[in-house]
């Protein structure tokens, strides 16, 4: 098991972006970088947006689990992070 690096927020509006789509229902193209740093792709319906021990994440419909700030973009807009 690797160790998990430290969750570097997302924006507000990017979060926000998250929970219209999740509130929509729609399936939509998600692009993250995995564990290893390469950058994956897939369509997918985000089911939930939850906060877990200090990092949020999303649940997609097939049960994948991303954490919010390895996503490059959903739906084809970009996910940003919060300045520190």
């Amino acid at each position: 098991m690797t160790q998990e690096s430290t969750y570097l927020p997302i924006t507000c509006s990017s979060h926000d972006m998250l929970l219209d789509i999740a509130t929509r229902r729609v399936v939509c193209a998600i692009v993250y970088t995995d564990e290893s740093g390469a950058e994956r792709h897939l369509h997918d319906r985000i089911a939930d947006v939850y906060t877990l021990k200090g990092a949020e994440y999303l649940r997609l419909a097939g049960n994948t689990v991303i954490r919010l700030d390895r996503l490059v973009s959903v739906g084809g807009i970009p996910v940003t992070r919060a300045a520190r």
